[in-house]
């Protein structure tokens, strides 16, 4: 049986369709649809990296464990130095205390008794102020810190103070804290400021004749006070974490062509001068008529001693250096209306900024003085290492004499970041980008094949654990490795059950899998902003349109029309907003480079012309058409009107040579990008395949979503994300019938529909042949292709396709298919993880009452019976808690709104007391950790499953499971019942035990009375709410307070966020694998922890 699969990727999903295909390779039924949903490989709130919390917890205890040694190695020595005896030092926080900030100015200006300078010393070994291996200018709270340094370095000389000290006591700004709080770096300083401080407390000590103040005493203690381990170098020995004299040595990868090879620094001159050459050879002139014009080798080298002489070079450099004409513009430039061309050519065309860093620390003799293998050495050390000694033997080990290392040391700073290549590949292929050819063609000439697949070994299956290790050092983002694992994932299961080999397969990626957070948050951004936009062109287009409600095509032509000033770019005539969206034959839009030609149906690929100029105009570009006058108006018109250079260029372009129209057709139909790229490549020459009943070669398609997109819409496949998980198998169902026959297809029924009114007999040809059948109907992969997709999606597919077969529509299903169908069932993948935080970050007082209290902020109180929530003792101050009530009474108890301006404690004679910020509540949980050898608690951290229990005659019970129970080594017993106290909750006995569930496991469910789910997503276009009585959940988390589930239906278009279980009928726990197929779980056996 021959078949094809088309695969939508997503970061969080992967739809997956099978087509069969008759004996000329084209499809024609629908053998198998697919949605397998996992989570990305990110925390979901911001986007972190997964592993980011872990290492966030273990370099705090790092931190904490580093200032315990500190304060250990200070105490030590204190008691070494005979400054203290141990006596002394253990009893030296006895009894009534001085202000300690008090006793650091007290050090400026007397002397300071034996245990006042000891507490002095201990004091500012807690406090020894910020130094930052490398502070990163794009992290938020990093900015943040910086801005605060700055501010206390400048209030530092502003006020006169002597000492950081003296600031912390004098200064207002830090009259009610100290120290820093919820990420407010008020506070902070640097260590150098802290060392400024010591170094003149001993100076001033040793004037009043501290006989302790010697500079053998300062020596060691600023040795220890200021001690740092090099973030880069690592943890030290005897820690798991250790990585040697660097941790980055660990972790550069290998050379996509030299495999031996680590990648080279980006600092690098090979590197440097490799990005370069390559933006060299994409770059040229561009004339009005939007014809190319290569630059001239002089023009080149040009180019390139101005990226050796200066730290950047900006297009508007290259102009004033070339003396380039206005008229001739760049092809890497985005020129935009809105802005003069100076402007849009400030824009950076290349820089070598560690090149240019080494020049300036040895000067202008630079090349002169080192070769390029030294230079690149330069590059390696400065990058690899940031401890100081470390350098200058690396720097002396590679030949460089001491005066050169003395230089580079006393100038340069570090560097960070590699590439893909090794020094050794770049060294090969940068000649070949000197000749000027482009990357696969100079990757080529030096003997390497850029897609970096070799194409020798192919089997079945794809080796999860080989496509693993050829993704560790070629697709960096954790997001698109998922992805692209459970790719392979389903593509294995499709094969194991087709029992052969594909004869193609067809991969689309969603945009989003290789960008970082940050971007898709951005992008989700623009879209909201972009919808809000339409919204308001909606409600303008409807003050004209008679009939119907506005449409997406409605708002294109709008937006055109406003562009273009309400003119017709070809005939000039004005454009009557009347007649535009009430007269179907007046106006059009009209593709530029012709859709059969281009594939390209972007906005700026389109203008709003009279139908009648779009008619006569064909499958010709705008210029091909037009003659003479109205050739010369239409090109004042649009230098005149257009603002986009981009879409100027498609305008007044004069022609297309064949190989412009390759082009432009493959950027619109294939995907080109990085990860796309890796997958393509994979699994083109790492996978086996079925023979072609023809001549074909190519197996693995990497398709443009534009294509895709407007098949969809074409054939009347609706698609709303929010209606549920479904879509997925949609979009992979169309991306599978997207074959070249389609295609060419497509582009003759573009080519008659463009040039149907001009007679011409060329373009007569034989559609008889193709899928459509006909000139004026678009084509489908087969007849009545998406009828049957559609019923295939629906939750009764079998009823729908027996009477489309009846009708004789879908000749495909026989009996024996028809018996074969079910409907698509979403495959999610569970959650087994165990680990994560035992407990919550912040500890309390441990109380015998079993509560927790601890301080909130006003804004988040709340009313509960017309009282404060939890408030811990009102009777401690009855004047304050009346306040805090009445105005939240007053608000009808939204918080933000009464505690909206400070709020000030009542006093006995009426002035006004200190800012309330903030009280204590009350909080009542019995899922606490004890901490601190029991003196302090903490809320438990994540629950990670919910075992279930069944008791004969009493129903079904939960029982909580957190992680914290992993580290006690013992499971937990206790069956929630929400109208009871912990205490009393019942113990469950191991006979009863029937299955854990894990976040994303499928459970079956049958129940007397009906049970109401409401819609997942408000813009869902599905009925608000769906009533069940049985049927298949997802299990997604437990609730502990009132015993109950939070469960959604398989394609999460429907949720229950309180979902009883314990009168249940039936409750049974099911597999489901990656494609979908449902195993019911027999009784399992309740499984620990393994230490």
């Amino acid at each position: 049986m021959k078949y094809a699969v088309g695969l939508d990727v997503g970061i969080a999903s992967v739809g997956s369709a099978v087509v069969l295909l008759d004996e000329n390779d084209n499809p024609f039924k629908i053998e198998m649809l697919g949605s397998r949903i996992f989570s990305a490989a990110e925390r979901g709130k911001d986007g972190a990296s997964l592993a980011g919390l872990r290492r966030k917890h273990r370099g705090s205890a790092r931190r904490t464990r580093r200032r315990s040694r500190r304060k250990d190695r200070i105490r030590g020595y204190i008691v070494k130095s005979g400054l203290l005896s141990q006596n002394e030092l253990a009893h030296l926080y006895d009894g009534r205390l001085s202000d300690i900030y008090q006793l650091r100015v007290d050090a400026l200006d007397r002397l300071l008794t034996r245990q006042e300078m000891a507490r002095v010393l201990m004091h500012i070994s807690q406090r020894r102020g910020f130094k930052s291996n490398a502070l990163d200018a794009s992290d938020k709270s990093g900015k943040d810190m910086k801005k605060a340094i700055q501010a206390n370095e400048k209030k530092m000389l502003e006020g006169g103070y002597r000492t950081v000290g003296e600031m912390l006591l004098k200064d207002e700004r830090f009259a009610g804290s100290k120290r820093n709080k919820e990420a407010n770096y008020l506070n902070t300083v640097t260590r150098k400021m802290i060392e400024s401080e010591v170094r003149l407390i001993f100076a001033r000590q040793q004037e009043f004749g501290n006989e302790f103040a010697t500079p053998e005493f300062l020596d060691t203690y600023l040795d220890i006070l200021l001690a740092q381990r090099s973030f880069f170098e690592g943890p030290g020995e005897g820690s798991p974490y250790c990585k040697g004299d660097s941790i980055i040595a660990d972790k550069i990868g290998k050379c996509q062509f030299e495999t031996d090879e680590q990648r080279a620094p980006r600092a690098s001159y090979s590197f440097e001068r490799s990005r370069l050459l390559q933006s060299l050879n994409n770059l040229s002139l561009v004339t009005e008529d939007a014809e190319y014009v290569p630059l001239t080798e002089e023009q080149r080298q040009k180019i390139i001693d101005m990226a050796h002489a200066d730290d950047r070079v900006h297009y508007t450099d290259i102009r004033k250096k070339l003396k380039i004409p206005d008229e001739l513009t760049f092809n890497l430039v985005r020129y935009r209306g809105d802005k003069t061309l100076e402007e849009c050519e400030k824009e950076i065309f290349c820089k070598m900024p560690a090149y240019r860093k080494i020049r300036a620390v040895l000067g202008k003799e630079t090349e002169k003085l080192l070769s390029v293998e030294q230079l690149d050495e330069i590059a390696r050390v400065f990058t690899l290492f940031r401890n100081e000694q470390k350098m200058r033997d690396a720097l002396a080990d590679a030949g460089f004499d001491a005066a050169l290392v003395e230089r580079l040391m006393g100038g340069m700073d570090s560097f960070s970041g590699f590439g893909n290549l090794s020094i050794k590949a770049l060294r090969n292929i940068n000649p070949h980008f000197e000749d000027g050819l482009v990357y696969s063609d100079a990757c080529a000439a030096a003997g390497y094949n850029h897609t970096g697949h070799t194409g020798t070994e192919r089997n079945m299956l794809i080796s999860l654990k080989h496509l693993s290790e050829a993704m560790e050092y070629t697709v960096s983002s954790p997001v698109a490795k998922r992805a692209i694992s459970q790719t392979a994932k389903v593509l294995n299961n499709i094969i194991r059950e087709m029992g052969c080999s594909p004869v193609y397969i067809n991969i689309e990626l969603a945009r989003e899998v290789a960008k970082s957070r940050k971007v898709r948050d951005e992008n989700d951004l623009n879209m909201k902003n972009n919808h809000k936009e339409n919204e308001e062109r909606k409600k303008e287009i409807a003050e004209f349109k008679k009939h119907g409600e506005p449409t997406g095509k409605d708002i294109v032509a709008y937006k055109l029309w406003k562009e273009q000033g309400g003119v017709c770019p070809y005939s000039q005539k004005y454009i009557e907003l009347d007649r535009l969206f009430n007269d179907e034959g007046y106006a059009e839009v009209d593709h530029i480079v012709p859709y059969s030609v281009s594939f390209d149906n972007t906005y700026i690929n389109k203008v709003l012309v009279m139908t009648a100029e779009n008619r006569q105009k064909g499958n010709r570009l705008p210029m091909e058409y037009m003659t003479g006058e109205k050739r010369d108006n239409f090109v004042v018109w649009v230098k005149n009107n257009i603002k986009s250079k981009d879409k100027s260029y498609r305008l007044l372009k004069k022609n297309l040579s064949q190989k412009e129209r390759n082009e432009h057709k493959n950027s619109h139909l294939q995907d080109t990008r990085v990860v796309t790229s890796f997958l393509h490549g994979y699994i083109s020459d790492y996978l086996e395949f079925a023979k072609y009943s023809g001549k074909r070669v190519r197996h693995v398609f990497a398709l443009n979503g534009q294509i895709t997109d407007m098949l969809r819409k074409r054939w009347g496949l609706n698609k709303v994300r929010e209606d549920g998980d479904l879509h997925h198998a949609l979009d992979a169902a169309v991306i599978a019938c997207t074959t070249q026959r389609m295609i060419d297809d497509v582009t003759h029924y573009y080519e008659y529909r463009e040039d149907r009114y001009r007679n011409r007999a060329d373009i007569v040809k034989d559609f008889t042949a193709g899928a459509g059948g006909a000139f004026d109907r678009f084509p489908q992969p087969w007849p009545y292709f998406s009828k049957e997709l559609e019923a295939r999606l629906s939750s009764d597919p079998r009823r729908i396709l027996s009477g489309l077969a009846g009708e004789g529509k879908l000749p495909a299903y026989d009996r024996w298919a028809l018996e074969r169908v079910e409907p698509v069932f979403v495959s999610r993948m569970p959650n087994y993880t165990v680990t994560g935080p035992a407990h919550e970050e912040t500890l309390y007082r441990k109380r015998k009452d079993g509560v927790i209290v601890k301080k909130v902020p006003l804004k988040k109180l709340k009313l509960k019976d017309g009282e404060i929530e939890g408030y811990s003792d009102p009777g401690s101050d009855p004047r304050l808690y009346q306040m805090l009530k009445n105005k939240l009474i007053a608000a009808d108890g939204d918080a933000k709104k009464a505690f909206a301006e400070p709020v000030y404690k009542p006093t006995n004679d009426g002035s006004q007391g200190n800012v309330v910020k903030r009280v204590l509540i009350v909080q009542n949980t019995e899922s606490l950790v004890d901490m601190r050898n029991g003196n302090a608690v903490a809320p438990k951290g994540d629950m990670i499953r919910v075992d279930v229990y069944c008791v004969e005659n009493e129903g079904y019970y939960m029982v909580p499971v957190y992680v914290d129970d992993i580290h006690s080594g013992t499971l937990p017993n206790k069956a929630v019942v929400s109208t009871k106290d912990y205490k009393d909750w019942p113990e469950m006995k191991d006979e009863d035990f029937i299955f854990s569930l894990y976040s994303g496991d499928l459970i079956y469910f049958e129940d007397s009375r009906t049970k109401v789910f409401k819609k997942n997503f408000k813009e869902s276009s599905l009925p608000d709410e769906l009533p069940l009585q049985k049927g298949f959940l997802y299990f997604k988390s437990g609730n502990r307070n009132n015993g109950s589930f939070v469960v959604i239906t398989h394609d999460n278009s429907y949720v229950v966020q309180s979902f009883g279980f314990k009168t249940l009928q039936k409750l049974e726990k099911w597999r489901v694998d990656v494609l979908g197929r449902k195993y019911k779980v027999e009784k399992e056996a309740r499984q620990g922890f393994s230490g």
